[in-house]
């Protein structure tokens, strides 16, 4: 049987942070940063959740352009340049 947390656990054993919920029953959930869980059932724990920055770039091309690259993960998007219609989008 897999543990509860085992994707948090090895998030965490990779550099992720790890977030637990502070908050008391019937309130709206409120997350803090743990440096050193101990993955106790009664507690819910999460990867901390970051925000993805998103950068606009374009190439313009014969027929088409590509555009917007962003980190984690890094995607190019191509649209048909007389359409404007999106041909593709490939995760890099």
């Amino acid at each position: 049987m897999m543990h509860k947390y085992a994707n948090e656990i090895k998030a965490w054993a990779d550099g992720a942070e790890i977030e637990f919920n502070i908050s008391k029953k019937g309130e709206p959930d409120k997350w803090m940063v743990i440096k050193q869980p101990q993955w106790y059932s009664g507690i819910e724990y999460r990867i901390k959740k970051t925000e993805l920055k998103q950068y606009l770039y374009m190439e313009v091309g014969e027929c088409k352009f590509t555009s917007l690259h962003s980190e984690e993960p890094n995607m190019v998007v191509t649209f048909d340049s007389h359409t404007h219609k999106l041909i593709k989008v490939e995760l890099l």
